[in-house]
């Protein structure tokens, strides 16, 4: 079994030694019972297949049947068998990461267990699921723009049928972290590396009955481009984006470096609220709730992001003056 034990400032996970069975290439595996030894040896990469005795005769001695101490402190990534990728494809995806974060780099195994992998074809037959789940560990990572980056010189994702992901990442990244919820960046970076094709979509975990409403929504703002491009307002430009989902507007600028700047304004408008309510102009207008009412307070709402008007005054100003133009 596996427990975690949380504690303040961290946590540990406790796991028996255990060995694990592939049934297939690419499944999960079967799990026994095992020596530490065997533990060790089902390991991903020598970095990961060592071990420190806490009781008994070896206490204290570290356990590193694999030489993994020595490919530590040389920066290098090896794989202890070369069919380390073909039993478990998330580990090109682990491989990508460790590479990144720990600036490492692939030992001459490593390289031939992803060609043994390519090979066989192992990555297609991950489950989507398994996909979307390495790609949202990806955006948990401190630089994901250069991890895809690395997964793409790896040849993963022409492996997996994959486009090459977006371009640019790091002056974006930062605005989408903070505007956006992390379920949010998952699926709107899946439709940005998917192309908003629905296949692709579907291919990286997508659910189907999302699959269309994004694939839709993404051709629809492409055909905007030029249009938002265009735009000769703030408020025009919110106005091209606000129908879309935000899932959309993410993989969007994701592909669109040019239209950054338009990303950026729009996020700021979006925590722009108007002075005036609905109640106020019920009362200080004797509107009733209905269409016209909610129609003007957008147009308010759309003249605050222009900066027209820019206090209650003017805003209760220019409601009477869109009040009297409905006759």
């Amino acid at each position: 079994g596996t427990f975690k034990i949380i504690y303040p400032g961290g946590e540990v996970d406790l796991a028996m030694a255990r060995r694990e069975i592939y049934p297939a290439p690419a499944a999960l595996p079967r799990v026994e019972p095992a020596s530490i030894e065997e533990d060790l040896y089902r390991r991903d990469f020598t970095a990961n297949a060592m071990a420190v005795a806490l009781s008994g005769p070896r206490q204290g001695r570290l356990l590193d049947p694999f030489s993994g101490l020595a490919d530590l402190r040389r920066g290098v990534l090896r794989v202890l068998h070369l069919n380390s990728f073909v039993d478990d494809p998330t580990r090109i995806f682990r491989a990508g990461r460790y590479a990144v974060r720990f600036r490492w780099a692939l030992a001459e195994e490593t390289l031939q267990a992803l060609g043994r992998a390519y090979r066989t074809e192992a990555p297609r037959r991950l489950s989507p699921a398994r996909i979307l789940g390495e790609i949202k560990r990806i955006l948990e990572e401190p630089d994901p723009e250069n991890v895809l980056r690395c997964l793409e010189i790896m040849g993963l994702w022409l492996a997996l049928e994959l486009p090459p992901p977006p371009g640019h990442f790091a002056s974006l990244w930062p605005i989408l972290r903070r505007n956006l919820s992390p379920k949010t960046l998952l699926k709107g970076v899946a439709i940005a590396l998917a192309r908003g094709k629905p296949h692709l979509l579907l291919r990286l975990g997508l659910q189907p009955g999302e699959v269309e409403k994004y694939s839709r929504s993404w051709e629809d703002l492409c055909r905007h481009s030029p249009e938002l491009a265009g735009a000769p307002s703030p408020s025009r430009r919110y106005r091209l984006l606000e129908t879309y989902p935000p899932e959309i507007i993410c993989a969007y600028f994701l592909h669109h470096k040019e239209l950054e700047y338009i990303a950026k304004e729009y996020f700021e408008l979006k925590n722009i609220t108007t002075e005036i309510s609905g109640k106020d102009l019920k009362r200080e207008l004797g509107l009733t709730s209905g269409p016209l009412l909610g129609r003007i307070l957008r147009e308010v709402f759309y003249a605050r992001l222009d900066g027209r008007v820019k206090s209650r005054e003017d805003e209760l100003r220019l409601a009477r003056e869109l009040l009297a133009k409905e006759g």
